[in-house]
């Protein structure tokens, strides 16, 4: 019979032979077990501990009995994906044939997002293929696709982020009667004093369409702005006082567009 991983921790819920997991906590002893034998001997190795990539620093995790059916993994004292093998003899040599070598990984950590375009979500584990077959909505009784699985999960994040980034901004000074002046901003070519508190902004790069949303702020002085003429390519902008006079004063705004 195939050699499979049980991994379990005191407080969470039993594990499943052959399951990953992503629902431990750090701080805790991790047991992990052999199932499908008994086999004649036994290897414990760990592939992959997490690292602390800003805090410049890697899991210290150790095996108790590497060389045991069990063994008890500690500390987990840094969050992220672990990856362990085990090798049995089942009568060919340690790990001879391909039922004779299993992987599982484990991710212990602050709570991940269930839902599949919000973080946080796990860091891979370095050699990680299917190792991570954790139960999804689409595979109740375990995913067979691993670090793919992840990676969709992760891309549906980032696709969200990317759809609801900013296509252009910027703070732009109006001195009273003299030109428009860019004084930072993105996708920005140029800004154009109209007249009096009007200004028509073009961007860098035409945007996909014209049904773009566009925040502004006032700068210096109170009042408002109204934004007109929006096409791909720029907008207008009537810098107003308190009192929704036109005047030549400093402002920003933020555009946000959905491909």
């Amino acid at each position: 019979m195939a050699a499979q991983i049980t991994i379990d921790q005191a407080t969470r819920p039993p594990g499943t032979a052959g399951v990953a997991r992503e629902d431990l906590v750090l701080a805790q002893v991790v047991t992990l077990t052999s199932s499908g034998g008994p086999f004649l001997a036994y290897r414990w190795r760990i592939i992959h501990k997490p690292i602390d990539i800003v805090a410049g620093v890697r899991a210290t995790s150790l095996l108790a009995t590497p060389l045991a059916a069990s063994s008890q993994l500690s500390p987990i004292d840094v969050a992220g994906t672990y990856l362990i093998e085990l090798a049995v003899n089942s009568g060919f040599g340690l790990g001879a044939r391909v039922s004779d070598i299993a992987r599982i990984t484990f991710y212990a950590g602050p709570v991940l997002a269930t839902n599949p375009e919000e973080f946080p979500r796990r860091p891979l584990a370095f050699q990680e293929t299917i190792e991570h077959n954790v139960p999804d909505a689409l595979d109740p009784a375990g995913n067979t696709e691993g670090w793919a699985r992840e990676w969709y999960r992760w891309f549906a994040t980032i696709k969200k982020l990317w759809a609801t980034k900013a296509a252009a901004w910027g703070k732009i000074s109006l001195p009273g009667g003299g030109p428009a002046a860019i004084v930072s901003g993105a996708n920005v070519a140029a800004v154009v004093r109209i007249g009096m508190g009007v200004v028509d902004v073009a961007f860098t790069t035409a945007l996909p369409h014209a049904t773009y949303a566009v925040t502004t702020g006032v700068h210096n002085s109170g009042g408002s702005c109204l934004v007109t003429n929006q096409v791909v390519g720029g907008f207008r902008v009537e810098r107003s006082d308190p009192f929704g006079v036109l005047v030549d004063d400093a402002f920003s705004f933020h555009v946000m567009v959905v491909p």
